[in-house]
């Protein structure tokens, strides 16, 4: 790789910051000063920052500031020679000191120095700076080794007294924040944490609704020997659930918590450093009792040997078992698809095939089936491209508009997934079938309009070119020219006299248009009062809706003698 250091400006530095999260003393406005205090007496313009906030040093993973660092180095026009960094374990605590010497050597390698502002030594070479470095990364990696055997003997000390390590609150379950000596301070929300190291966290019972969701999905899973799949279609259509989102994963989660039974189960599994997840061992797992139990423990075991036995007939078949279910199903359905495999309680997953196979579709293709993604039209045929630009044709007939909503809801086209991928949208290929392109407002207006007119019973109809009936679409000119027509028929305008016409949309929809009506009464050009309305509407014997309210006529028509309340303060002299 050339050296460009004679391109590049000589006094020209550029600096690197790291903060990780459990090391607030190297704040960046430390390191900035530091760094700042050692350009000014080596005499070093910083043109330029590179930042890593809250990122651990173990690693190049997620330190994007570093990254970038590393690719401006390598770049021919770049505009600096040096890197300032406050010290070796700020470039990083890698467990393999070899790794930080890589990555200053790519940047030496180009031209560009790696100073180390806080250090003792000079970063220049010689053979004691280059022992005292990798003694400074020897002991950058042993510090964070040592600082994560202390913090996990800390975490496993607290486990086993009860207070939870970090977990986010299950289904059914809150998180309570307790100070030193145990006494409850508040509910934590979501996304909240501790504020102050001597506070813990602990499970407590959530909401007595979300208690008795948990309760029904055990005893729909274990008692009435439903899949999940269809445990999560009854939570969605129930009112006390219905909020809630339901997948096969959420409801496999709840299943297998041991928190529904009381317990609180920590040091499942170990990632130490940084390093590839393992599992512990069960005899490692702490375990404490921390809640009353949410279900009965024989009925969590029983879920838990359901599991087990699916788990255990998903990885014990062989490649032909597979292939011998998906043909009887096929059979069966005379279809296979993802869906329709969670639907058969015998099958196993659909993942399973996928991970067997590399994917649903090569599973599928291993039995000669090929699977069509779209439905088959009116005829009994596969879709074809004319087909489907002709159905969203017909769509616009009938509804005056062409969204992925109304595709959806349509049952005799194919869904919006078929059309995205047979011409890149549902927008793509309604402008291939030739049809208007709305907006989403005009879309949303001409849906509501079309609701409306259904419900009265009275739907206002257009022809387009080609003689069939389309929904109408009024733009702001249309709507004042009717506007015009109507004033000039009866001389003043009113909601009555917008709804009654058949020629116009409701009222609403104007008031929706221009702000209000008044504002759409100036666009034609009237400004009338609500006598003048009332007045013309009575010389049209048109009932007006009365504005006062029953109370107001009856105060109204109250006889003058009614007895008024005393007033209260100061009383007068006689």
């Amino acid at each position: 790789m050339p050296d460009n250091a004679s391109a590049v400006a000589p006094r020209r530095a550029v600096q690197y910051i790291r903060m990780s999260s459990e090391h607030q003393s190297y704040s960046i406005e430390r390191q900035s000063a530091t760094i700042a205090a050692y350009a000014a007496v080596h005499g070093l313009e910083i043109v330029r920052s590179y930042i890593d906030p809250g990122k651990s040093g173990l690693s190049l993973k997620g330190r994007k500031a570093l990254q970038r660092l590393l690719a401006d180095t390598l770049k021919a026009d770049r505009d600096f020679n040096t890197i300032l960094v406050l010290d070796v374990s700020r470039w990083g605590r890698f467990q393999d000191p070899d790794q930080a010497a890589h990555y200053e050597f790519i940047c030496k390698q180009v031209g560009v120095q790696v100073a180390y502002c806080s250090e003792p030594f000079e970063n220049d070479g010689s053979m004691a700076s280059s022992i005292i470095k990798v003694i400074k990364r020897l002991m950058a990696g042993e510090y964070s080794r040592d600082l994560s055997a202390r913090l996990m003997t800390s975490h496993l000390r607290h486990a086993q007294q009860g207070f939870i390590q970090g977990q986010s609150a299950p289904f059914g379950i809150r998180r309570q924040l307790v100070d030193h000596g145990g006494r409850p301070k508040q509910i934590l929300q979501p996304g909240q944490r501790k504020a102050l190291q001597g506070d813990r966290v602990q499970w407590i019972l959530g909401p007595r609704s979300e208690i008795e969701i948990v309760r029904k999905i055990f005893d729909l899973y274990v008692n009435k020997k439903l899949s999940m799949l269809e445990i999560a279609r009854r939570l969605s259509i129930m009112p006390q659930s219905s909020m809630f989102t339901w997948s096969h994963h959420r409801l496999r989660t709840i299943l297998s918590n041991e928190i529904y039974i009381g317990n609180y189960v920590y040091n499942r599994t170990d990632n130490k450093l940084q390093s590839k997840t393992v599992k512990n061992d069960p005899s490692a797992w702490i375990r404490k009792a921390v809640v009353p139990g949410i279900v009965p423990k024989h009925q969590f075991a029983k879920a838990q040997e359901i599991r087990a036995r699916a788990n255990f007939m998903r990885y014990t078949y062989s490649d032909n078992d597979l292939k011998k279910i998906l043909r009887a199903i096929l059979a069966k359905r005379g279809d296979l698809s993802h869906t329709i495999l969670l639907e058969e309680p015998d099958a196993p997953h659909p993942w399973t095939f996928a991970a067997r196979f590399g994917s649903m579709d090569l599973a599928f293709r291993s039995i000669g089936y090929v699977r069509n993604n779209f439905k088959r039209d009116p005829n009994g045929n596969l879709w074809s491209d004319e087909a489907m630009l002709e159905g969203l044709r017909k769509l616009y007939w009938r509804d005056g508009y062409v969204s992925k909503v109304s595709v959806m809801k349509c049952p005799d086209l194919p869904s919006p997934a078929a059309y995205t991928k047979r011409f890149g949208s549902v927008r793509l290929a309604s402008a291939c079938a030739g049809i208007p392109l709305l907006t989403p407002h005009q879309v949303g207006m001409i849906a509501a309009s079309r609701s409306r007119a259904i419900k009265e019973g009275k739907p206002r109809l257009s022809f387009g070119a080609d003689g069939r009936r389309i929904w109408k679409h009024f733009s702001t000119e249309q709507l004042v020219q009717l506007l015009g027509q109507l004033l000039n028929r009866y001389g003043y305008l009113s909601a009555e006299l917008i709804d009654a016409s058949p020629d116009l949309p409701s009222h609403a929809t104007i008031a929706n248009r221009f702000g209000s009506l008044p504002k759409a009464y100036e666009a034609v050009g009237w400004k009338g009062t609500r006598s003048e309305i009332a007045a013309e509407a009575h010389k049209r014997k048109t009932p007006i809706i009365a504005t006062r309210s029953a109370a107001a006529r009856s105060r109204r028509s109250a006889p003058a003698s009614r007895p008024r309340p005393a007033r209260r303060g100061r009383p007068t002299l006689a």
